[in-house]
């Protein structure tokens, strides 16, 4: 008897991961060992369960921990587990960055086809699912030094400063939070407005949530 495939789920909308269960569940040689709502609970089941996943069904746009961060930790302490992400983003550079932080594929929910048993198939066979775009990806370049969002490469400074900006942080606790000080935040913020060709937080807030670094 052919051993199954293991899946585990993390999605917070109940709809769209009864969903993604009945697709899964229609193909013979995959199971689905644990189903939840989000990052954080997704990292205690793999924990406590004795049967590790084969590969993981991420959203991305979830509360607690989204998908980047979850791809982070599970990258971390499961490196042999592999990792699907689905969401509606959509800029290519910033699901570009995704797999430079170690996802394995990308299924967009915009689209009419959702190819999800040959995606997993692909990824347990090759290592990744990648549509025609994809397949140009250098999946060996330096994630530490740049991180794309959009089509607009940021320092990992940079980008640390774009998170804790938009989430309501003053610059005074970023540069406490940074370990720099308030004069460096302001280079932080006025190279990156210059970059985005922008002069206000709001408008942050905006690139920010369009190009995948946060949900708010």
């Amino acid at each position: 008897m052919v051993e199954k495939i293991k899946i585990a789920i993390a999605e917070d909308h109940p709809l769209m991961r009864k969903a993604i269960k009945d697709v899964v569940l229609q193909t013979s040689h995959l199971k689905i060992i644990f189903d939840v709502s989000n990052g954080s609970e997704l990292l205690i089941e793999i924990g406590k369960n004795k049967l590790q996943p084969d590969i993981i069904l991420i959203d991305y746009f979830m509360p607690v921990l989204n998908g980047l961060e979850t791809t982070k930790h599970i990258k971390a302490l499961y490196p042999n587990i592999k990792v699907l992400i689905f969401s509606h983003l959509d800029e290519k550079n910033a699901i570009k960055n995704l797999f430079y932080f170690g996802i394995n594929g990308f299924l967009s929910k915009k689209e009419r086809f959702f190819p999800l048993e040959t995606a997993i198939k692909e990824i347990l066979e090759t290592g990744y699912f990648l549509n025609n775009f994809y397949q140009k990806i250098d999946l060996k370049v330096n994630r530490q030094k740049f991180v794309f969002a959009g089509n607009i490469k940021f320092t990992k400074k940079e980008l640390d400063f774009i998170v804790l900006s938009v989430n309501g942080n003053k610059y005074n606790d970023i540069g406490a939070k940074m370990f720099v000080s308030i004069k460096t935040i302001e280079n932080y913020r006025d190279s990156i407005y210059e970059k985005l060709n922008i002069n206000s937080r709001e408008e942050l807030v905006k690139f920010a949530i369009k190009a995948g670094i946060v949900d708010i």
